[in-house]
């Protein structure tokens, strides 16, 4: 996989932190998909004491945190086709955030097939990731803050809403969309966001399932064609050389 996709998770500690301030915390989280993906999230407005323990303690909660428990979920079920790479942190002081970013990629959550018939690229992408739970322990074992993506965002895809993401380009993407609403004084959203090109989206439970027209190089590799044309330049090879051995021989 070349290309790169890209997911945006902006996580929130309000119901384990108490905070005088009137910011509401949030998680929020965008997946923009496009053959591998991208992870970028935001834990927004920490409680300030856990917001200190955690830039002091970064072996705590740190770039790897996440994607490690992803990978880890996947393994204990037996699904083996998971990887993540080029995790990063980095902590914002003006809004007691921090920024954590990292790559997914593997069959086990993206994957297409070619169907020549409609020259496309069917994806699969499997979101089961989401329902992550995450316990954030201090040096001594004692719970600092629990991340529970299952109760956030565990609905099935078939009760999230269609709704239209417009990027930096001003390109037009089709987005699943939820959004968490319980408590009043929490913000919890998710946005998976799909190719400027995606067609016939389909999502049910876990999964989205969308087309990518081909374009005349994937069309070329995954032809029958590349096959019959590589034998035949095989044998005009051999036609060739067994000409120019013939001719040195009679020289």
């Amino acid at each position: 996989m070349k290309k790169k996709a890209i997911i945006t998770l902006v996580l929130s500690l309000a119901l384990l932190i108490v905070t005088t301030s009137s910011t509401k915390d949030s998680l929020t989280v965008d997946v923009e998909i496009d053959e591998s993906i991208y992870v970028l999230i935001n834990l927004r407005n920490m409680n300030s004491t856990i917001f200190d323990y955690v830039l002091l303690h970064e072996s705590i909660f740190n770039g790897s945190t996440i994607p490690r428990l992803i990978v880890r979920d996947y393994q204990q079920k037996g699904l083996t086709r998971i990887f993540y790479y080029d995790q990063n942190q980095r902590f914002d002081f003006s809004t007691n955030s921090i920024n954590v970013s990292f790559y997914l990629t593997g069959l086990d959550v993206l994957s297409f097939t070619f169907n020549r018939d409609v020259s496309a690229k069917i994806y699969q992408f499997q979101a089961d990731w989401r329902k992550i739970y995450c316990n954030i322990t201090d040096l001594n074992g004692e719970t600092l803050l629990i991340l529970d993506f299952n109760e956030y965002f565990g609905k099935p895809l078939d009760q999230w809403i269609i709704v239209e993401h417009i990027d930096l380009l001003g390109r037009s993407h089709t987005c699943l969309f939820y959004n968490h609403t319980n408590p009043a004084d929490f913000e919890a959203a998710f946005r998976i966001i799909l190719p400027e090109k995606a067609t016939d989206v389909r999502y049910y439970s876990d999964t989205v399932i969308f087309s990518i027209p081909v374009s005349m190089e994937d069309y070329f590799i995954n032809s029958p064609f590349l096959i019959l044309i590589a034998i035949i330049g095989v044998d005009l090879a051999a036609i060739i050389n067994r000409r120019i051995s013939r001719m040195r021989s009679l020289a």
